[in-house]
């Protein structure tokens, strides 16, 4: 998604959030806890894929709980915007709300294909 977005949003969120660094196996979100930041992952990979939506976008929307945690699967690279602030921006900004509706309805269609 963020390779979508203009410069001025990458630049939004970039100035709202933090790039964290984690080695391959470390925990970037633990199972049971509610999601507290939009998740775009910059390089590497991480593990389990997003299954319920792409970078977990629908946790975070609706504040739920992950069912799993969520791992580093290799040296990568992850900017963290707190979930306030990026709801506070998806309000405010036309183009990432536009994003995020057009990532999870592009992960609904693929999903509804596989079954």
């Amino acid at each position: 998604m963020l390779n979508k977005a203009s410069r001025i949003v990458r630049n939004k969120l970039f100035t709202l959030g933090r790039v964290r660094r984690y080695e391959q196996g470390k925990i970037i979100l633990k199972k049971g806890e509610a999601q507290r930041a939009a998740l775009f992952v910059l390089s590497g990979e991480i593990e389990p894929t997003p299954i319920t939506s792409p970078l977990y976008l629908v946790e975070l929307l609706e504040n739920e709980k992950l069912n799993d945690d969520v791992r580093s699967a290799l040296p990568t690279e992850i900017l963290l915007v707190p979930r306030e602030k990026f709801l506070e921006l998806m309000k405010s900004n036309v183009e990432l709300a536009c994003l995020v509706i057009e990532e999870l309805l592009k992960h609904h269609k693929e999903n509804l294909m596989v079954k």
